[in-house]
């Protein structure tokens, strides 16, 4: 019976061994999945949460009202709706909402959901479900993050907090919120078919890998035990096979592991350049840090990144890596969209990416004389709502340099820096709206006291102690010369370097309505000198006078216009009044008169050949 054991031992262990091995080797595969599906949920709740900082800090956004776009009945306020000079109605996007119309175009392109959600929603439609709601009870004990798979619906759910900041605190700080406080949190739902899939690739070639080896293993313990007989050269050669099993086995997991490792590392590195593109809102600079930031990051040879232009013409290189990038984008170098001899240009036509391992075969590859060592290249076009805006292209000098990885890492990054693009241009349409109407009231105030200035509505003081002498005309009129053109608070020195005077511009959205002179008699013993506290004064006093100033003529200008609204109003209830032609017409010529203070007028209806049918006047 021992013997039997022993015979058997080492068939035993081995399969231990391979037991252990793949059950090690399928642990790992899983942890890895994890790992990337975190990273990219965590990396789509980053996004999500710095465009939703951007807007509470701005305050909402205001978008045109279009029937996808309704005013959101959730938000309170007295300016949720606006109407532009030019009638055009607007309505305020709250954070939320921005939220709720991005998760619709996310899950339209990537097929990922957003929901952002809470256990004391405003919106009934964010209520928490059973698998939010159990991670937002242990956000409210200090987890950090929340990842798990769901088999029935086959989908990754992600759940990170949101916690209340400073500019959440106007829409939230009624539910009873203070700054720090766990708000809610954004679920991001992903589909898991294609990681289970890759997953499930990686543990059926291991586990036939193993029942390979656990064959091969106990082919040889068999055939070892049943030939004892044979020779020892006999016995050597099977071990050789069985180590040279063994070295496969362990090649191929260590092939596995690099691949495994190296896609894990593009995922975060996406994830990372993602997270610092979607901070950046100037144009030229998110595509600068872009493509500088690829060709660094993964060593190509070099990248660039082509934009349709306005005309819809042409392919306008916009950025370019290191200084070869510098010199095309200082020769304003571009490709017509319509070419039959750019690999650019096909990507842009067929919105496909575009992989040639060997250029020099491609027959509409189009070279570049500063890119000599160009050898395989790859055109990503990015597409912002299902139109191409550009093309993202990298080189390689090699030979089949990039490979279905570089595809699906440059395609991910493309989607990105598309949403990305989307933000710098709604970011630049805010900020010229909000010169526009900067500009528009500068225009009218200027305007408006203009007007007042010609009506003789415009005042001034003079206040001079008692004993001392007034400063002259020509010394008030230079301060004000010099107020009005320095357009700030200045100190006027004397002959002697000794201060004189304080002249200021009293200004109201940045255009001067007025101005302040302080003097000082020349020569004057302890003449007072004027600190930065002082001046600082001088400047908030000015700011409050020039508001002020401000309410009074609006008061004036309402009150001056209910005047003239109340004696229309009178003139024409008079007129309506009137039982025939003859009595309308005196009517209104009297009141016209009487209303405008003058001494004769002459009301005429019915004017034929120098003839007046019906007419009244009153002197």
């Amino acid at each position: 019976m021992k013997n039997k054991i022993y015979t058997f031992l080492p068939v035993i262990v081995w399969i231990v061994a391979i037991a252990y091995s793949l059950f090690w080797n399928i642990q790992t595969v899983e942890k890895n999945t994890t790992q990337i599906v975190n990273s990219i949920g965590r990396s789509f709740f980053s996004e999500i949460e710095t465009t939703r900082l951007w807007n509470a800090r701005h305050g909402g956004v205001y978008v045109p009202i279009t029937e996808e776009t309704q005013p959101n009945p959730y938000l309170e306020g007295p300016y949720r709706d606006i109407t532009t000079l030019e009638g055009l109605k607007l309505t305020k996007i709250n954070p939320a909402f921005m939220t709720r119309q991005i998760a619709e175009i996310t899950q339209v392109e990537n097929d990922i959901q957003y929901h952002i959600t809470s256990l004391k929603p405003i919106r009934p439609a964010n209520k928490a479900d059973e698998w939010e709601t159990k991670a937002l009870t242990g956000f409210e004990v200090g987890n950090k993050e929340f990842l798990e798979f769901i088999p029935g619906d086959v989908v990754y759910r992600y759940m990170a907090p949101l916690p209340v900041k400073q500019a959440c605190l106007g829409c939230h700080e009624k539910q009873g919120y203070k700054e720090g406080d766990i708000r809610g949190g954004i679920s991001v739902t992903i589909p898991a078919k294609t990681y289970l899939d890759s997953a499930q690739a990686s543990k059926n070639s291991l586990m036939l890998i193993h029942a390979i080896a656990l064959v091969a293993g106990i082919t040889v313990f068999y055939r070892a035990e049943r030939q004892k007989i044979e020779s020892f050269q006999v016995a050597q050669r099977e071990i050789v096979e069985r180590k040279r099993a063994e070295d496969m086995l362990q090649a191929h997991e260590e092939q596995l592991e690099e691949q495994v490792a190296e896609r894990t590392q593009r995922l975060e590195v996406v994830a990372v350049l993602s997270e610092r593109l979607s901070a950046i809102l100037d144009f030229d600079q998110l595509l600068d840090e872009m493509v500088n930031q690829v060709k660094a990051r993964f060593d190509y040879y070099h990248a660039h990144v082509y934009i349709i232009d306005d005309s819809g013409q042409n392919l306008v290189m916009t950025a370019g890596a290191g200084e070869v990038g510098s010199q095309m984008k200082a020769m304003g170098h571009s490709i017509p969209l319509d070419t039959t001899t750019s690999l650019v240009a096909r990507a842009a036509h067929t919105g496909q990416i575009v992989r040639v391992d060997n250029v020099r075969e491609a027959e509409d590859w189009l070279p570049n004389p500063l890119l000599p060592n160009t050898y395989s290249e790859m055109a990503v076009p990015i597409i912002l709502e299902g139109r191409v805006v550009g093309v993202l292209d990298v080189q390689e000098d090699r030979f089949a340099g990039l490979d279905d990885g570089d595809a699906g890492m440059l395609r991910s990054l493309a989607n990105h820096v598309a949403v990305a693009i989307r933000n710098t241009r709604i970011f630049a349409e805010v900020e010229a709206a909000l010169v526009e109407a900067q500009t528009v009231q500068g225009r009218y105030i200027e305007q408006s006291w203009q007007r007042s200035q010609a009506e003789d509505q415009i005042g001034h003081h003079i206040y001079t102690p008692t004993g001392e002498s007034p400063v002259t005309e020509t010394a008030r009129m230079e301060a004000k010369r010099q107020a009005l053109r320095q357009n700030r608070v200045t100190l006027v020195n004397g002959s002697n370097g000794d201060q004189l005077s304080v002249v200021a511009p009293v200004t109201l959205a940045g255009k001067a309505i007025g101005t302040l002179q302080l003097h000082q008699l020349e020569g004057q013993d302890g003449a007072q000198q004027f600190t930065d506290e002082d001046l600082a004064i001088i400047e908030t006093v000015l700011d409050q006078v020039a508001q002020a100033a401000e309410n009074l003529r609006l008061f004036e200008e309402t009150r001056e216009r209910a005047g003239r609204e109340q004696a229309i109003r009178e003139i024409t209830d008079k007129l309506r009044a009137a039982p025939n032609i003859d009595t309308l017409l005196e009517t209104a010529a009297r009141e016209l008169g009487q209303r405008l203070g003058v001494r004769h007028t002459v009301l005429e209806l019915g004017i034929e050949a120098g003839v007046s049918h019906n007419a009244a006047s009153r002197k």
